[in-house]
């Protein structure tokens, strides 16, 4: 079985579909980006 690419896997949806898809015994590979640009005014 290939390899399933989850993108936002540090999100809460994200991260819950990675625990779901590891169970089952599949490969997962996650992309996230870490960065947040807020700007307090």
């Amino acid at each position: 079985m290939n390899p399933v690419l989850v993108t936002g896997g540090a999100g809460y949806i994200g991260s819950h579909t990675v625990q779901e898809l590891m169970k089952q015994g599949t490969e997962v590979v996650v992309l996230w980006e870490k960065t947040i640009n807020l700007k307090v005014i």
